[in-house]
């Protein structure tokens, strides 16, 4: 189980979505809470070759299973987010009980 910081309460996610281009050193950490879907940059691609060599998953939908997607901008988050929506409900079904954990980090 992991812990939220804003209020303590008990999450597990389905599916986490990283939009952050340069997340690439918590990959390994995330991976372990639930199937990862992560935004295809030089770093976070690096970082996800490496992991699939040391733990290959033969099904992207387990906990540890790792995809990495293509988008127009990786700058652009919250549009990486939209277009990947479509994708994710082909590969992982479309589930009203999801409970998507989303890492979507933005700085000023």
């Amino acid at each position: 189980m992991t812990r939220t910081v804003q209020d303590n309460r008990d999450i597990v996610p389905d599916l986490i979505v990283i939009v952050y281009p340069d997340y690439a050193p918590h990959l390994k950490r995330t991976s372990q809470i639930a199937p990862v879907w992560i935004v295809s940059t030089e770093a976070n691609t690096e970082a996800c070759e490496r992991l699939w060599k040391i733990n290959p998953h033969a099904d992207h939908r387990e906990k540890g299973g790792i995809t990495s997607y293509n988008v127009r901008d990786s700058e652009d988050r919250m549009r990486s987010l939209l277009e990947i929506i479509p994708e994710l409900e082909t590969h992982h079904g479309r589930n009203p009980s999801w409970r998507i954990l989303l890492s979507v980090w933005i700085y000023s």
